[in-house]
């Protein structure tokens, strides 16, 4: 990457969905100027974003939960469908197999004592408890075979507007998704 990509980069963070010139914002150097902006997070849920080139909100809408089988949730494609700003984000990071593997045993533990505590009181195992017991097993199976890596990860979209009016309408986050997708997204405000 290029000084002026990497200044850009830095700069977009300050001006996203603004109007301005990729060139002059490219050009511009110094720590102050990057970051000409000013910050105001007095408004429960969102992000009042004030630069010399006006005047946004932004707000994040955390990727809460997935189902057990992440394959076909389409998340990016119903994304570009939106009729406003968003950005997806994702922070991810590589953990030790051996220390998931350690986690994953002591969570494997206390599964099994709550469903004997259940069993021991006539009461019945709830799904959760063999849903997580499955999903432990299967990871345990995958992650003891050396072949497969395990990523910790946390994800967002990042919706910006004009007026916080308008970010009101990120609900249409929530009701785009069908009603299992729509656990899958809780918004900064819950």
């Amino acid at each position: 990457m290029r000084e002026d990509e990497l200044v850009y980069f830095n700069r977009h963070a300050f001006i996203r969905d603004m109007q301005h010139s990729i060139e002059e914002e490219s050009g511009t150097r110094g720590v102050s100027n990057i970051t000409d902006g000013v910050i105001d997070p007095t408004n429960t849920g969102y992000l009042k974003l004030e630069t010399p080139e006006g005047e946004r909100w932004m707000t994040h809408v955390v990727v809460d939960d997935f189902g057990y089988d992440m394959n076909y949730t389409h998340i990016f494609e119903r994304a570009q469908s939106f009729s406003f700003s968003t950005e997806f984000v994702i922070k991810a990071q590589f953990k030790d197999s051996d220390s998931v593997l350690r986690k994953t045993s002591m969570v494997k533990t206390r599964m099994k004592q709550m469903a004997g505590e259940k069993r021991e009181t006539g009461d019945e195992v709830e799904d959760s408890v063999k849903d997580a017991r499955y999903v432990l097993n299967r990871l345990e199976n995958q992650l003891g075979g050396g072949n497969q890596k395990f990523i910790e990860w946390i994800a967002a979209f990042v919706v910006t507007g004009a007026t916080k009016k308008r970010m009101q309408k990120t609900s249409i986050l929530s009701s785009t998704f069908d009603e299992k997708e729509r656990n899958l997204l809780c918004s900064a405000q819950c």
